[in-house]
């Protein structure tokens, strides 16, 4: 028995890297699985590299500096598994790695954008869906 059973995980940017890792583990500790990915071939391959370990999985195209499908990736979530019961924040973006001095200002708002700015609208997105939120008002 997986310590995450009967749960359900969206996990941002799962589509390579640690967020695919991240993927990989919670569908083997029992998680069912959103793969919320901008990238619709790495985001495929994953959902169908997570079912050919046994799990459940699901891929949801999400571009997660887009507030609408943000909300989208929640709404399908809920939709296909019912609830949300863990958030994981992986997808980041920043722009092209350069020295300071060489990189543009817009480098910046993208990071802020791609980094806590997402990560909050994600939060507020999925707050509602949980039990969490129960009697907050």
């Amino acid at each position: 028995m997986g310590r995450l059973n009967g749960r359900v995980a969206i996990i941002t940017g799962s589509g390579q890297g640690i967020g695919r890792g991240i993927a990989r583990r919670y569908v083997t500790e029992g998680a069912a699985v959103m793969i919320a990915e901008r990238n619709p071939e790495t985001g495929s391959a994953v959902e169908r590299e997570l079912r050919d370990l046994g799990g459940e999985a699901r891929f949801v195209p999400t571009d997660v500096l887009d507030a609408s499908q943000v909300t989208r990736m929640v709404d399908d979530t809920v939709e296909h598994f019912g609830r949300v019961d863990i958030l994981v924040n992986n997808a980041y973006a920043a722009g092209h790695p350069d020295r300071l001095e060489r990189k543009p200002v817009a480098d910046l708002d993208l990071a802020f954008r791609g980094g806590p700015v997402h990560t909050y609208r994600a939060m507020q997105a999925v707050f509602p869906t949980s039990s969490s939120s129960a009697g907050v008002g």
